[in-house]
């Protein structure tokens, strides 16, 4: 902070007081908040002079992404929508047309499912937001072992003459990278 005035560098918590502190200071003008200690080479102020923000140009970015999870929710008496518990526990809200859910014929309520969605998609944080169902697709996370088996031999064939299949995708892509 002492370099420059963007909150990228600070975890989300400190940069939420900040941001608050930061308006505090432009409505009570006279305000001005003071951060010092004894690594520090001089203290920071927030003041109505001062612009910390985070850098947030161009973060959300317009994407089409498979994502799998359970069906928690589905429906909505003004807006349809479903909610999806994600692998990683969290929930992701997803607005939907109301025709797409009538004519679905499968009960996916509180089961695994796959679904393409258009959302707006953060390249720093990974998040999703304003996610829209385009489709529900078909999803078996069963192994056949028949089709395993018969790909796993189709591979060896390929792949009879390579005698360091790491080397070889290493090569590929350029040499070593270290």
């Amino acid at each position: 902070m002492l370099n420059g005035e963007l909150l990228d560098g600070i975890d989300g918590k400190r940069k939420e007081v900040m941001e608050r502190w930061q308006k505090a200071a432009r409505q009570l003008r006279l305000l001005t908040y003071r951060i010092s200690a004894p690594f520090l080479a001089r203290p920071v102020l927030i003041s109505v002079d001062t612009d910390y923000r985070g850098d947030d140009a161009n973060q959300w970015v317009q994407v089409e992404r498979y994502i799998r999870g359970e069906i928690q929710d589905l429906g909505g008496i003004t807006k349809a929508n479903a909610h999806i518990r994600l692998p990683d526990g969290s929930t992701l809200k997803v607005v939907t047309e109301k025709d797409l859910l009538r004519e679905d014929k499968v009960n996916r309520l509180y089961k695994t499912a796959m679904l393409r969605i258009k959302a707006e998609y953060n390249v720093l944080t990974r998040e999703l937001r304003n996610a829209r169902l385009l489709e529900f697709m078909e999803y078996a996370n069963q192994v056949n072992e028949a089709d395993l088996e018969r790909l796993t031999r189709r591979g060896a064939i390929c792949w009879k003459d390579v005698s360091d299949p790491s080397a070889w995708v290493d090569e590929l892509r350029g040499g070593d990278i270290e």
